[in-house]
């Protein structure tokens, strides 16, 4: 089998190149990495959920995110409020800050889309 050719091969390499983009200009428009990106997305999308629940969405270890949480919460994308009914838990919620972002990040994340891959067939060079 042609690894070069194999369907699954390209979907796999497309993923890795967009990722690759998207992080790069994450860093450069937000200051934020991929991971914290999808952090808030995710989060966008189930605000108020706890860190364990989050952890799962993300399929990532709850540790990891604790890290991951506390770095956002201290940079004040992300805030930490009680759940009520139960002294020990927290909801997750998006901050202020998040509001314009969201805009900036999906106006790059399209115009990412939009840009042609290096090396994927079918790219015309530009000159």
């Amino acid at each position: 089998m042609d690894l070069d050719r194999s369907f699954g091969f390209l979907v796999h390499d497309v993923a890795r190149l967009f990722g690759r983009r998207f992080n790069q200009r994450a860093l450069l428009f937000l200051g934020l990495t991929r991971a914290q990106c999808k952090v808030l997305g995710y989060l966008a999308r189930n605000e108020g959920i706890n860190q364990a629940g989050l952890a799962d969405l993300l399929e990532i270890k709850p540790m990891t995110l604790v890290r991951q949480i506390d770095r956002m919460e201290e940079d004040g994308w992300i805030e930490r409020r009680p759940q009520p009914g139960d002294r020990r838990a927290r909801r997750l919620v998006l901050t202020d800050k998040v509001r314009p972002t969201s805009i900036v990040s999906s106006t790059f994340r399209t115009k990412s889309a939009l840009r042609p891959l290096p090396g994927f067939p079918g790219r015309r060079e530009s000159t």
